[in-house]
């Protein structure tokens, strides 16, 4: 015999376990393991001590439900977990004879017999227990045992749990969990799964009801309406989550309200807004460049260093997503790489030729002008709908024309509608790349703006870009909407059209900025640290040391001309296709002595100038001059 089967009294549980265990058998045990926590550890220890396999007929979290709930948990899909409840209770309990209505047998009532398989389910879902709480009555006069037994309990992770169970009620049987990502429930004996909790920014819609009439024959019609459906599903997939900080509550007042109703609670509504993930924003470095940009003042940075976001303030136009360089912000349902995944599909995805697509970025307010019906999308236009085209910049719009759409078209909604508050912005990056195209020798028509809807006449092709050598059917399309993303953007428009290789433009909206160090630079780096975008860098080699510019990732922010003690850094907002071609280009360069005790690189020749013209004759002038900062230590 190799081990045994345990289905005796609970109280004799812990003596039978102990000598199955010094016997060398494995033990299979009814539960509970024993009544008490002492009992229950002399019972794993001897086990634990032999070698041998001590299990517990708790069977309850292997019903498929149950199983299903730890898998949501798991998984993720229920986000945090705050709450787990379970009860199983049933109708017997004075009619119970025998050990089974005896107390000592049977404490906490019904918890010994029923609840306990509750508890296990519990441990099995959120781990290890904290602490415990456990309240017991006897309401029916009928049996010895008690009727009802409540446990309140805390997990090691911080999750409460409640399980509950009774005799002399109806049946009951569910264990259920409360995350922030939704609700499950394991009921009917674990048979059934009900769920609750659907994450409201994760559903995609894809509206064909835009595309009726037109120009386009049936067959690209359907092209056009699988090629929209493969693109809401990419930008699904590129979906990344829901947190509280995306919620704004909202009074929804818009409909007539009776006085009666003053009396009730108002109608309350969300509505999502970007939020910040901390550990990848520049602020506590010097970036202010989305505080500078919000009409709003929703943005601003704590005495601590950190940029925090006023959901007061915020009215999730979405302009800091798409400024910011080190993207750091989250903006669920209108993330950038949702926006990208989406765009990219429609750039790259179906059988519909290049010479038919046209992205049109139409504002959320303007789409919801037309009511119930979906605002109609003729003639070749692909609509890419977001919060406010005030997220729409210059970068946007070049990487559509790099990757071989005709024109990019922009549906606005009124000005009075409007989430930034301002148009300055987007006719500035309008006339910026209007402009551009212009330089390029190429129509300034690839970019066009609506008002009120889309004229039937209007199409990509009227004074768009030629399309020849642009991405085919099923092609594989990058967008990166990022600022970072524009040098790369502009270098592909280049190469499908040819403009001329000194092309330079001088404008206020340009994506990029041109650097120039004036005489007095001491290598500090303090710009570099401070560049949000990494335009900046300082290198060391044996020869010395240099500050590093590459054109093509520079924002134009001008946060390093604010943070230059010596006041002697210039920008240009301006567009060099020469210096965008540049892998990189040497702003200043100096020589780095060495210390004359371990020969390790000092400081730049400039800065130890810079500081001796402050110290002159000062002693301490003499150590800071000839030796590194290691050796100066053993000096004092």
């Amino acid at each position: 015999m190799d081990g045994l089967v345990v289905v005796t009294l609970h109280s004799t549980h812990a003596d039978i376990v102990c000598r199955a265990a010094s016997a060398g058998k494995h033990v299979f045990i009814e539960k509970p393991l024993t009544l008490t926590v002492a009992d229950a550890r002399r019972a794993a220890t001897a086990a634990r001590e032999a070698s041998v396999v001590l299990q517990v007929g708790h069977h309850r979290r292997f019903q498929g439900a149950t199983r299903r709930v730890k898998g949501l948990i798991d998984s993720g899909e229920l986000g945090e977990i705050y709450q787990l409840e379970a009860n199983l209770s049933g109708p017997s309990g004075g009619s119970r004879t025998g050990w089974r209505s005896d107390p000592a047998e049977c404490p906490a009532g019904s918890m010994t017999g029923l609840g306990v398989h509750m508890v296990e389910n519990l441990h099995y879902l959120a781990g290890p227990v904290k602490c415990v709480s456990a309240f017991c009555s006897k309401i029916s006069s009928v049996g010895n045992l008690d009727d009802v037994t409540n446990i309140i309990m805390e997990f090691e992770s911080g999750t409460l749990g409640y399980v509950g169970t009774a005799y002399g009620i109806p049946k009951v049987f569910n264990t259920a969990a409360f995350g922030t990502g939704g609700n499950a429930w394991s009921e009917d004996e674990g048979k059934r799964l009900r769920k609750l909790g659907i994450d409201p920014s994760a559903v995609e819609v894809a509206d064909l009801g835009g595309l009726r009439g037109g120009s386009d024959t049936p067959a690209e019609t359907g092209a056009r309406a699988r090629l929209l459906t493969e693109a809401a599903i990419s930008k699904l997939g590129a979906y990344d989550g829901f947190r509280p900080e995306n919620a704004k509550m909202l009074i929804a007042w818009e409909e007539e309200m009776s006085r009666r109703s003053l009396f009730t609670l108002p109608p309350v509504r969300y509505e999502m807004i970007p939020s910040i993930r901390g550990e990848d924003c520049f602020a506590a470095d010097g970036c202010r460049i989305c505080s500078n940009l919000c009409p709003h003042n929703a943005l601003a940075v704590s005495p601590e260093g950190r940029m925090i976001l006023s959901k007061g303030r915020c009215t999730g136009c979405g302009a800091c997503v798409s400024a910011c360089p080190a993207g750091a912000f989250d903006f669920p349902g209108a993330s950038l790489p949702q926006l990208q995944a989406q765009t990219a599909a429609l750039l790259g995805g179906a059988d519909l030729t290049a010479d038919r697509r046209g992205i049109m970025f139409l504002c959320r307010n303007a789409a919801r002008a037309f009511g119930d019906s979906a605002p109609p999308i003729l003639g070749g236009w692909l609509p890419v709908e977001i919060p406010c085209l005030a997220m729409v910049t210059p970068s946007w719009i070049l990487q559509c024309l790099g990757q071989g759409t005709a024109a990019v078209g922009l549906l606005r909604c009124e000005e009075k509608d409007c989430r930034f508050g301002e148009r300055s912005d987007l006719e500035g990056s309008v006339d910026y790349c209007r402009a551009l195209l212009a330089e390029m020798g190429l129509s300034r028509e690839a970019v066009q703006v609506f008002d009120s809807g889309v004229p039937e006449e209007s199409s990509p092709l009227g004074g768009g870009l030629p399309v020849a050598g642009a991405n085919g059917a099923g092609a594989k399309t990058h967008v990166d909407f990022s600022p970072r993303g524009a040098g790369g953007a502009l270098l592909k428009l280049a190469a499908r059209h040819s403009p001329p290789p000194e092309l330079l433009l001088t404008h206020p909206h340009s994506l990029f900025g041109m650097i120039e160090v004036l005489a007095g630079c001491t290598v500090c780096g303090a710009c570099a640290s401070a560049c949000p975008a990494g335009a900046q860098a300082i290198e060391r080699d044996e020869e010395g040391v240099s500050l590093a510019f590459t054109a093509s990732s520079c924002v134009g922010c001008a946060g390093c001309l604010e943070v230059c003690p010596e006041n002697i850094m210039e920008l240009e907002k301006s567009t060099d296709l020469l210096a965008l071609r540049e892998e990189k280009r040497t702003l200043f360069s100096d020589t780095m002595p060495r210390c004359e005790n371990c020969g390790e690189p000092i400081a730049p020749q400039a800065m130890l100038d810079r500081i001796g013209s402050i110290l002159e004759d000062h002693p301490a002038f003499a150590a800071l001059s000839k030796r590194c900062i290691e050796c100066r230590k053993t000096m004092f």
